[in-house]
């Protein structure tokens, strides 16, 4: 079985469009591939392709999991976030350097069809040999850091709802005392009065 047939056979998406096409799973996978490698070389739709393999895709198998009352595909596909998430920040650190070549569009296609290869078994490896035990050695920093933020981050939106909350205040209290305009004034206009004589 090459690489495409095992593609075919353990991604619900290609085997959803198998059967409404009538063709092998192994076909349908080749002609998409075939068709992201030309639009990838001819420049076109590159994010699209990320966006529809990396995201849409499992996106959907995501809802399968979780609909379905097995819990070992909600774990898998929870070791495909962890690993696409990884791939995205590695991608933004490394995308002001590669970008100008092609083949950083088909490297990043071809990481996330391994991450979903074979039943999503590619980002299973990826996460069990490198997230995994990386994450766990530093998880006491990590964890130090992800609670500042998320304190500073709630503390930013408190002081964000209070300003919105005093201004709509102050401005409320203008309108019913009479010291603002009631009527509406369009964007761009004037709206200081001039001083009659």
């Amino acid at each position: 079985m090459n690489f495409f047939e095992r593609l075919g056979e353990n991604n619900a998406f290609i085997q959803g469009v198998s059967e409404k096409v009538g063709l092998k799973p192994g076909f349908v996978s080749m002609v998409l591939f075939g068709v992201a490698f030309i639009l990838l070389y001819q420049g076109v739709t590159s994010g699209f392709l990320f966006f529809l393999l990396g995201v849409f895709i499992p996106g959907y198998d995501s809802f399968r999991a979780i609909e379905s009352p097995q819990k070992d595909d909600d774990t898998r596909m929870l070791g495909y976030w962890c690993s696409f998430s990884f791939v995205l920040v590695l991608d933004g650190f490394l995308q002001p350097n590669v970008s100008f070549t092609f083949f950083s569009g088909v490297l990043r296609l071809l990481i996330i069809a391994f991450l979903s290869f074979n039943n999503y078994d590619g980002s299973k490896m990826v996460y069990d040999y490198f997230i995994g035990p990386l994450m766990r050695a530093y998880r006491n920093d990590i964890d130090t850091t992800y609670k500042s933020m998320k304190r500073s981050l709630s503390s930013l939106g408190k002081s964000i709802k209070q300003g919105m909350s005093s201004g709509y205040a102050k401005a409320k209290h203008l309108v019913e005392t009479g010291h603002a305009e009631a009527e509406a004034v369009p964007v761009g206009t004037n709206v200081t009065k001039e001083k009659s004589d």
